[in-house]
């Protein structure tokens, strides 16, 4: 009496060969696209696709919550790049410069406001920063 899947004439394939395959296509394709179009078109894509390139209110809430937490290093000390996504005009050592980015911390956002438009960090009473020499 012979049961049912005794007939093993073919071997098929298995399921992570076949995830591998998938993701191997995958791969290759994203190779192709990135070569054809070029690598920095294909990062602005990405980058577009996952948020934006401005990253302000991200600032803002991690500035808020260093300040809730009352956290000094992170609000003093820890820099923080900011993404505009624009030319914008800022004042840096006296002079007027285009930038698409700039790093300062919270305090810095908040004392010179001018250097980071857009970004309105509120000031935070409860923290004090000692100055580092």
């Amino acid at each position: 009496m012979r049961k049912l899947g005794d007939n093993k004439k073919g071997q098929g394939l298995q399921l992570s060969t076949i995830i591998l395959i998938v993701l191997g296509i995958a791969v290759l394709v994203f190779l192709i696209f990135g070569f054809y179009t070029g690598w920095s078109n294909l990062w602005d894509r990405v980058t577009n696709f996952a948020g934006g390139k401005s990253n302000l209110d991200t600032i803002k809430q991690g500035c808020a919550v260093a300040c809730t937490g009352q956290s000094q290093s992170d609000w003093c000390n820890d820099n923080r790049t900011v993404r505009f996504g624009q030319q914008v005009e800022i004042k840096v050592e006296g002079k007027e410069k285009n930038v698409t980015t700039t790093v300062g911390s919270c305090r810095d956002f908040v004392a010179n406001k001018d250097n980071f438009p857009g970004l309105n960090v509120a000031p935070c009473g409860e923290i004090t920063c000692i100055e580092q020499d």
